[in-house]
């Protein structure tokens, strides 16, 4: 099937069979244009078949798909912890989707998270294969699973003032982010 439109001194030719390239330089959609001179100027478009394109929507969808996965974060709270509130906030307001579950033990989901009682916070979290243990700041968060190292999680341990949703007004102290493995072995991500 061809159709044929003409605008102007520019023709343009749609082909619905297999994309071909003309000349050497190439424009969107596989075609180019036709240096046929300024007053007889060609654009020659050459479109895939109906079949690429719906390969293509659902290659596209598929991968937004696995980033907003990515992006979600589980968070297992007490239902009374308002620093866990201000953290579930804090990862919102940096662009991530947050699932809570309000929980009377959270316990069971830090055994799970292989979060050992020294590693251990108020709240326990899971986002793209990785557990998240405390307030740990949302740019940690995306740098870890920009890297994705081979590691369990990250932890910030207890409740350091200053950190995303334990602020204090002036009041900010020093804390370390630190990376976990299976083992519970450490070692530091980053220094706030």
């Amino acid at each position: 099937m061809r159709d044929r439109v003409i605008i102007g001194r520019r023709e343009i030719n749609m082909f619905w069979y297999c994309p071909t390239w003309h000349n050497a330089g190439m424009a969107l959609c596989g075609g180019s244009t036709d240096p046929a001179g300024a007053d007889n100027q060609r654009m020659v478009i050459t479109m895939f078949r109906p079949i690429h394109a719906i390969a293509f929507l659902f290659a596209l969808l598929a991968g937004a798909f696995t980033v907003a996965q990515a992006t979600e974060v589980v968070v297992y709270k007490s239902p009374t912890c308002g620093c866990c509130n201000k953290w579930v906030d804090h990862l919102r307001e940096n662009g991530f989707s947050v699932k809570t579950q309000d929980v009377a033990d959270t316990a069971p989901h830090k055994v799970r998270a292989g979060v050992t009682p020294a590693l251990a916070s108020c709240h326990t979290a899971f986002v793209g294969g990785y557990a998240i243990e405390g307030h740990v700041p949302a740019d940690d968060i995306k740098r870890l699973l920009k890297e994705r190292p081979k590691v369990q999680g990250l932890t910030v341990p207890g409740m350091p003032a200053g950190s995303p949703g334990m602020e204090q007004g002036l009041h900010k102290d020093k804390y370390e982010v630190l990376i976990f493995d299976k083992s519970g072995k450490t070692g530091v991500y980053s220094r706030h």
